[in-house]
């Protein structure tokens, strides 16, 4: 809960440069990659990375980090 907090606190100062974030205050769903710029990602079970995220991980960087 505390990174899907502080992706909301964020959000502000990304909205500042025209980016955005999380739309709502709710938690996602697990598995649901939340936001836009800014966004917050949990699978399901539990803590620690798992060889599943890493697809989701890499197609955001793919989509925003784009010269």
């Amino acid at each position: 809960m505390g990174r899907a907090a502080a992706a909301l606190a964020a959000r502000p100062v990304y909205e500042l440069f025209g980016k955005s974030g999380p739309k709502d205050d709710k938690m996602p769903l697990a598995g649901q990659l939340a936001g836009n710029t800014l966004a917050y990602y949990m699978h399901a079970g539990g803590h620690g990375t798992i060889p599943s995220d890493w697809d989701v991980y890499l197609t955001f960087l793919e989509k925003h980090l784009k010269p």
